[in-house]
C-alpha cells in the first residue's frame, strides 16, 4: 500500500521504525496493511502519521493493478464498452455514407435538370 507522510512525524519528533528516520511531510513510501493500521491511527498516540495514496488491493479489484488479470465480469464490461464504441463508429460511418450518397443523388438530379 502506498502512503504519504503527514507532518505528525516531525511535529512529534518521531522516527518511523521501518525507515529509521523522520520522513518529510508529503514523502511517499510503501507499507504493509498491518503497518498501515498502526500509521493510520491505531497507535499509542492515537494519531495518523500517514494518508493512503493508493491501495494495491483496491487497484487490483478495479482491474488496474499491475500484472493482475481482470475478473470475468470486469473483462465482460470492457468488452461491452469496446463493442459499443465499435458500433458507434460503425453507425457514424454508415451515417456519413448515407449522407454522401444522398448528396451524390441530389447532385445527379441537379445535373439532369
Amino acid at each position: 500500500m502506498k502512503v504519504r507522510a503527514l507532518n505528525t512525524y516531525s511535529d512529534l519528533k518521531i522516527e518511523d521504525n521501518e525507515l529509521g528516520r523522520i520522513p518529510e511531510e508529503g514523502e511517499e513510501f510503501e507499507i504493509t496493511e498491518e503497518r498501515a493500521d498502526v500509521l493510520l491511527g491505531n497507535n499509542d498516540y492515537g494519531v495518523a502519521f500517514v494518508e493512503v495514496v493508493k491501495s494495491e488491493d483496491k487497484e487490483d479489484k478495479k482491474g488496474k493493478g499491475k500484472g493482475k488479470d481482470k475478473t470475468p465480469n470486469e473483462a465482460d464490461d470492457d468488452n461491452k464498452e469496446a463493442t459499443e464504441k465499435e458500433k458507434s463508429v460503425e453507425d457514424k460511418e454508415s451515417e456519413e455514407q448515407s449522407t454522401a450518397k444522398a448528396d451524390a443523388e441530389a447532385e445527379d438530379k441537379k445535373e439532369e435538370e
